[in-house]
């Protein structure tokens, strides 16, 4: 489902988080490939030549800003995007089999199949029922820019996140945590963990292998980390 009509936008300081528009793609995909493509640490672990990585990026954060409900952290002075929170609202599925937003299955995004079982695995056979939600916004990506980073921006995006969910009618939030950072954030603001994996002791159910073999601790956890919306005060 798409929200061509969403309009959020909140300031913090010299900051500015608002959605971002098909305008603001080319930005979008230079960020993730640059800084998050080859640095989320479970992909480090799985060790994939960098260039397929990017690849599989640049269609998917296309995919992600053209259905409406991504944010984009921009500098007020510059009006440089710095951070990018690329997200995806799912409905109870009618069927009752669960599936987050599907990205391609072209030969560019194959690399990525260890971890989609990981998330497929710490998504469970159904999140829906599971945590009780009739509508889910979930974060797939969340990136800033290494020169402002320690400063507070991924904190202050991901609650624009939870504000942005909530006015979008969603009544959970959902994030991997596959950071000690992103992790940390969650817990800080109040998520909750619904699973989680040792990335190094992991066997893909496929290959019989444990592929995030060289994940280095306090990246080493992946997890499932979701929030209740009740009329947020953050």
């Amino acid at each position: 489902m798409k929200y061509h009509n969403c309009c959020f936008k909140r300031e913090w300081g010299k900051f500015t988080a608002k959605s971002l528009k098909e305008e603001n793609i080319t930005e979008v995909q230079e960020l993730i490939t640059n800084h998050f493509s080859c640095e989320e640490p479970p992909r480090k672990a799985l060790g994939k030549p960098a260039e397929v990585m990017k690849v599989f990026d640049h269609a998917r954060s296309k995919q992600l800003v053209v259905n409406g409900t991504s944010l984009g952290v921009f500098e007020n002075t510059t009006g440089l995007l710095i951070a990018v929170a690329l997200n995806c609202v799912e409905h109870r599925p009618v069927n009752g089999e669960a599936q987050m937003e599907k990205i391609g299955t072209d030969p560019s995004s194959l690399w990525w199949e260890p971890l989609r079982r990981v998330m497929k695995k710490l998504d469970g056979a159904n999140m829906f029922t599971e945590i009780g939600a009739s509508c889910i916004f979930f974060g797939h990506i969340l990136s800033v820019h290494p020169a402002y980073a320690r400063l507070g921006i991924a904190t202050f995006l991901t609650k624009c996140m939870l504000q942005h969910a909530e006015a979008l009618g969603c009544d959970f939030f959902v994030q991997h945590g596959t950071s000690a950072f992103t992790r940390a954030i969650g817990e800080k603001l109040g998520c909750s963990e619904l699973r989680s994996i040792d990335l190094r002791q992991y066997v893909d159910d496929v290959t019989g292998e444990k592929p995030f073999a060289a994940a280095k601790p306090p990246h080493h956890i992946s997890s499932l980390c979701y929030y209740k919306i009740l009329n947020l005060e953050l």
